[in-house]
């Protein structure tokens, strides 16, 4: 059995690794030492004040379907009247955001070798399905299989890139092969071009999934089991829940559909469904916004989720988004909004917006885009507009293609994608360029109006965003949390009791190592209305307390938990260290497996598996974790001398 040293310092080695499991992102050597002045106490008030705070309601609206009476119905009861317009969407890429994997209809399969991880990827089909199976390399030419799955969905229409999706004990969680289109080939899914990579542990949360699928609803408090109702973006996404209006105008045909009209819309207008068209431009832009706002940081509004959203309210009702003030942001995947607010064509016009180009029901083919948009462009520049010599467009853009220069493709924080840059305007190098940051400099500003949100609410608002900017890997990381953790704390010394302002609280206490952090945690886990995020960043703050004070049967309980809400490799880890601290090296060894299974990167748990199977007589499961364990330092001492650390 491990000596109670050897447990100790596998802990110390796995806090990193368990931080970022948790959600914890943060500079060399932490925020915070115990040793600095202003330490925080350990202990919260006992009697702290606790004011009751309203939450804000929610806008009116004239549509009927914004309130709680309307019910989804899901794309197939529009079709049955809709048949053209749900075909004509049927165009569009974001009716392909999302589907379930048929083999037969996926690229080919690939192989391909991973450098700088030794890891090899083969994508395959065998039984009915499309699987990938991720092996590391040995030098002696042979290969050990990590994991091999199926994969159940696809992100992506194959325009840019098709990204898949493994359900694994009933959790969602990406697979490392992306094909891209670029190169017409497979590699490396975004993000994972790493010494380390995530392999199949990256959980797909409900925020990754919000913007790709129809309709999803987490399973009993999860972080990243879904039921998927709908795969793709479907019709209620942008015209809201059909309910009442399939009930008009199919229930009820005896009355014509007719439904009394509300004061605030023009007589013409269906107040049983959302047409964006007919909304004010700022609500119609919080239709696209929901998921083409790439804001720095965002803050969910206080008692309510984004997913709660419905077209026709604002967007800031549900969710607030943050910008980083002066920063010029680079061209991201979903930041068409953002990009688009830059230009004066949008600044200027008082009418631009998403809809003044892209109609889901009429997009142009290939060949028909650049005389589509020019036309666009034509109704407020005329032709003589362009300062270009005649020669020098002929040469550039043959037929005028304002698009092209004015919407270059730029570059995207993704390899091998590129999108149209939505910055309007005269293009060079420098717009795709993001100005530098310091962090002394931070400061966050939301995108919307929040005055009728009361003071309180707008703390701790921004408070959140800064908790949000802080996981930015990056110089303005510590400067983030250290005013999150600001904010936050005075918006609770003012009586607000909040669980995500205490997990939030929680979480940065943990790691500057304020003595209070599981205090923080406890009160966070008292709302009962927290969301599975924050809820499972405060259990793992106290199972770790627990552990750290010599209570793990205590931790254990919190873990045997935080292992049904989410699948993740810390978890397993500090499992195995309470059942080993509880004398019981059965349990111990089977939770260090199933940690390693998820995260090989965890080496002195291979070298605690090596000791617990020499101890139990396996000596062939012993040779065989040791042999993986140095092939896994060689990688990482490889790494360590590319990067000079």
């Amino acid at each position: 059995m491990p000596n109670r040293r050897t447990a100790s310092a596998m802990a110390l080695t796995l806090a990193c690794a368990a931080a970022v499991a948790a959600g914890l992102i943060w500079g060399r050597g932490g925020l915070y030492r115990n040793d600095q002045p202003g330490a925080r106490s350990a202990a919260l008030p006992a009697k702290s004040l606790q004011t009751w705070f309203p939450e804000t309601p929610v806008s009116s609206s004239p549509y009927l379907n914004t309130g709680a009476a309307a019910r989804y119905v899901g794309s197939q009861a529009c079709r049955q009247c809709h048949a053209d317009r749900d075909r004509s969407y049927q165009k569009s890429m974001m009716a392909h955001s999302m589907a379930v994997v048929d083999p037969a209809r996926e690229p080919a399969d690939g192989e391909f070798l991973h450098q700088r991880s030794g890891r090899r990827y083969k994508i395959y089909r065998a039984g009915g399905e499309l699987r990938q199976r991720e092996s590391l390399t040995f030098a002696e030419g042979e290969d050990q299989v990590l994991a091999d799955f199926a994969v159940k969905y696809v992100v992506g229409s194959g325009h840019f890139s098709r990204t898949y999706l493994s359900e694994i004990d009933g959790f969602m969680v990406e697979a490392p092969a992306t094909w891209f289109a670029a190169r017409q080939g497979w590699d490396m899914s975004p993000g994972y071009d790493q010494p380390f990579p995530d392999g199949f542990e990256r959980a797909m949360t409900e925020t990754c999934l919000y913007c790709h699928s129809g309709r999803i609803e987490p399973v009993d408090g999860t972080l990243h089991k879904f039921e998927v109702f709908e795969a793709a973006i479907g019709c209620e996404r942008c015209h809201g829940p059909g309910s009442l209006h399939v009930d008009r105008w199919e229930h009820r045909p005896a009355t014509g559909g007719r439904v009394a009209s509300a004061p605030a819309l023009d007589p013409t207008i269906d107040p049983t469904i959302v047409n964006p068209a007919d909304l004010p431009r700022d609500l119609a832009e919080a239709v696209c916004q929901q998921c083409h706002l790439t804001s720095s940081a965002q803050a969910p509004a206080r008692g309510r989720h984004l997913s709660e959203f419905r077209p026709g309210l604002p967007l800031q009702d549900f969710c607030a988004s943050y910008r980083t003030r002066g920063r010029r942001e680079a061209m991201k995947v979903v930041g068409h909004f953002d990009q688009m607010a830059l230009s004066r064509c949008y600044r200027e016009s008082g009418t631009l917006t998403c809809l003044t180009c892209h109609n889901p029901h009429d997009e142009p083919g290939p060949e028909d885009r650049p005389r589509y948009y020019q036309a666009i462009c034509l109704n407020c520049h005329g032709a003589e507009a362009c300062r270009v010599a005649p020669a020098v467009r002929a040469e550039k853009s043959a037929g005028n293609d304002c698009v092209q220069c004015h919407m270059p493709n730029a570059p995207t924080e993704i390899v091998h994608l590129a999108f149209t840059h939505h910055r309007i305007g005269v293009h060079g190098a420098e717009p795709s360029e993001p100005r530098a940051l310091k962090s002394e400099a931070i400061a966050l500003e939301p995108w919307h109006d929040l005055s009728r949100l009361p003071e309180i609410d707008r703390d701790r608002s921004l408070g959140l965003a800064y908790f949000d900017l802080g996981f930015d890997p990056g110089p303005q990381s510590r400067a983030a949390f250290e005013k999150s953790f600001g904010i936050l704390e005075g918006v609770r010394a003012r009586g607000l009791r909040d669980g995500a302002v205490d997990a939030a609280l929680a979480q940065i206490a943990s790691q500057a190592r304020f003595p209070n952090a599981p205090n923080f945690a406890a009160a966070a886990l008292a709302d009962e209305h927290l969301a599975p995020a924050p809820r499972i960043r405060a259990l793992y703050i106290l199972a770790a307390d627990h552990y750290e004070n010599r209570r793990p049967a205590q931790a254990a309980a919190l873990l045997d938990e935080l292992t049904r809400l989410r699948r993740c490799s810390a978890d397993w880890a500090l499992l195995g260290l309470c059942r080993l601290a509880g004398g019981d090296s059965a349990a111990a060894t089977r939770a260090l497996e199933q940690a390693v299974a998820l995260n090989p990167k965890l080496l002195p748990l291979h070298r605690e598996l090596v000791q617990l199977y020499e101890a139990s007589g396996q000596a062939d499961k012993a040779t065989a974790q040791r042999r993986l364990g140095r092939r896994l330092q060689e990688i990482g001492r490889a790494a360590g001398a590319a990067t000079g650390h």
